[in-house]
């Protein structure tokens, strides 16, 4: 009788085991796919510091070289540099500031197309430099100040909308 007892307990236990075994590949399987979660979500975040460092990066050269040609500042050359081709400029050696400004424009604007998804890059006069859009830059043209506004496309979404924004006076 005993055997039979046995028999009748395995039975009543048969595939628990095998449930055991699929809860615990379940909770892996979440536990994986949040960890593959977080790693998008980590590389997003790089990608973004990344872009938004060349945007800094351009915008603080472009203020270094207003500042290195206080003649073509001065002239308003940088703040109407709307050309999109750079001049020979550089090697000719003998330029004004206004046609180095608008060389250095030009460079700067193909260095944003080139390093930024959609980037954009606008010198102006503003007296807040923190709006507008590539399309519509809010320059008021009053102040002092140049700023400089370097936009792209962040999200990927088509429209560059993310904004870093310097503030140049002449020394």
């Amino acid at each position: 009788m005993r055997i039979v007892k046995n028999r009748t307990r395995l039975a009543e236990q048969a595939g628990v085991g095998l449930l055991e075994i699929l809860v615990a590949v379940l909770v892996i399987s979440v536990g994986l796919l949040s960890f593959l979660a977080m790693q998008m979500l980590s590389l997003e975040a790089d990608r973004s510091a990344y872009l938004r460092t060349q945007a800094l990066l351009i915008g603080v050269d472009a203020s270094e070289r207003v500042r290195a040609n206080p003649q073509g500042f001065e002239s308003g050359a940088y703040g109407s540099a709307e050309t999109e081709e750079g001049s020979e400029c550089y090697s000719a050696g003998a330029c004004t500031g206004a046609e180095l400004a608008q060389a250095e424009v030009a460079e700067l604007r193909e260095r944003v197309r080139q390093q930024l998804p959609r980037g954009e890059l606008h010198v102006c006069l503003d007296s807040t430099p923190n709006d507008g859009t590539p399309t519509a830059t809010a320059c008021d043209g009053s102040g002092r100040a140049l700023a400089v506004k370097v936009w792209w496309d962040e999200d990927q979404d088509g429209t560059a909308e993310t904004l870093v924004a310097i503030g140049v006076t002449p020394r």
